[in-house]
């Protein structure tokens, strides 16, 4: 039996509140230098256009019908860039965005149709196709700002490369039964081995004059969405960053029943009173709040699911598992005032029956070992949750031990089995 020492758990709970409030300080850093960089393009696209509508009224007789469409073309422009901001704001407040049940292919569509502009005058060729519709519910103006961002490094990075080379291909398909995935490919140069495992962090740049922001904004967003975001080079030359969501619960439900033949379903439910089956009640914890809406998007239209509460933080977690007392508790290592594993720990006095499954960046195996120590059952990264989100729910109410691939993948299962 390990015992632990309870000023050692405080020290090293008090030492990770303060790691966690320097990367929070670091994210606000992040959200505020997105604007420079996400802003760009809108606000480009408004100066040329106002710049075009001067040189139009210079004439004798302009053309107000032209006139008319590059006032239009500034409102669509002004209207993304308040998008932007909006968006931003509501993520560093963790403010719920709205979410809706958006086709991929229109919102790609309109977004290449946005950039027609920009895209012609550099000189590239720009194709779409794949999969005639994918529906996801998702904040539509997010997903664009993710588009447009990638999109622009695309182009941007094909500008050393000859004219008649220069190939932007845009495809939607699917990523599996249950989710979509959004490809952007161009023939620049591609990215060095070397650089590829950095391109993510925060105000790292391939570019002397990038802000190193874009990709990691992109990350939050499609993880926020319950997605992951990636990037390869191409076989033949140049750069693709692929990123998947969710596909909306409907189109979900009824690929799974034809396709994957998932039969965990009743499992998610517990035996109540004469023996009649109740919903699981869940307890979502993260400091995300459009992260917990993303998961809960995931598990809402899942047949005897119940959301019980949500906490952002881990003196909130432990007090709604004990009013509460849920069957699953849904969790992050890393939260505001307590860390995730002194939450589990305080969890398991207040209620001992409710399951407990982390969400989670981290891919230490030691963080990994310290959770399943106080008794939690499963480990997800969240790379790894719109893929797997389910089985880990139906394992983790079963009351089976639960790892996600990412988390086998690095190495963890054959440190835990013994546990």
């Amino acid at each position: 039996m390990i015992r632990r020492n309870p000023d050692i758990e405080a020290e090293r709970g008090r030492l990770r509140f303060h790691a966690w409030r320097a990367d929070r300080r670091a994210r606000v850093s992040a959200l505020a230098a997105s604007l420079a960089h996400d802003l760009r393009q809108p606000l480009d696209a408004i100066l040329r256009n106002a710049q075009v509508a001067l040189r139009f009224l210079e004439h004798e007789n302009p053309d107000l019908g032209a006139i008319r469409e590059i006032l239009d073309d500034i409102v669509l422009d002004d209207q993304r860039a308040s998008a932007v901001i909006s968006g931003l704001s509501d993520m560093l407040r963790r403010k719920q965005t709205r979410r809706d049940i958006i086709s991929l292919a229109a919102a790609i569509q309109e977004t290449l149709d946005l950039m027609q502009g920009e895209i012609a005058g550099l000189g590239v060729q720009c194709g779409f196709g794949g999969e005639a519709d994918c529906e996801v519910s998702a904040d539509k103006a997010q997903i664009q700002q993710v588009l447009i961002s990638l999109v622009t490094n695309a182009i941007e990075a094909m500008q050393g490369q000859p004219e008649h080379q220069r190939r932007l291909e845009v495809t939607l398909a699917r990523g599996g039964p249950d989710m979509a995935q959004i490809t952007v490919s161009d023939t620049g140069p591609g990215v060095p081995d070397a650089r590829r495992r950095r391109l993510f962090e925060p105000f790292w740049a391939t570019e002397d004059q990038g802000t190193g922001i874009g990709l990691s904004i992109c990350r939050s967003i499609v993880q926020a969405h319950g997605g992951s975001i990636w990037y390869t080079n191409n076989r033949d030359g140049g750069a693709a960053f692929c990123f998947t969501l969710p596909l909306a619960p409907a189109t979900d439900r009824a690929r799974q029943g034809s396709e994957s033949g998932l039969t965990e379903i009743p499992s998610f439910s517990r035996v109540g009173a004469g023996g009649a089956s109740t919903a699981a009640r869940v307890l979502l914890v993260d400091d995300s709040e459009p992260y917990r809406h993303a998961m809960w998007s995931m598990l809402a239209d899942v047949p005897l699911m119940e959301l019980a509460g949500e906490a952002a933080d881990g003196m909130e977690a432990v007090k709604l598992a004990g009013d509460l007392k849920p069957d699953l508790i849904l969790l992050d290592v890393r939260l505001p005032g307590m860390n995730g594993i002194e939450v589990a720990s305080r969890i398991r006095l207040a209620s001992p029956e409710s399951k407990m499954l982390f969400l989670s960046q981290y891919d230490d195996p030691d963080v990994v070992l310290a959770v399943l120590h106080t008794g939690a059952l499963g480990y997800v990264l969240k790379v790894d949750a719109g893929k797997e989100l389910l089985q880990a729910v139906a394992a983790v109410l079963r009351g089976e031990r639960f790892l996600s691939t990412g988390a086998r993948e690095c190495g963890h299962s054959s440190r835990t089995d013994g546990l």
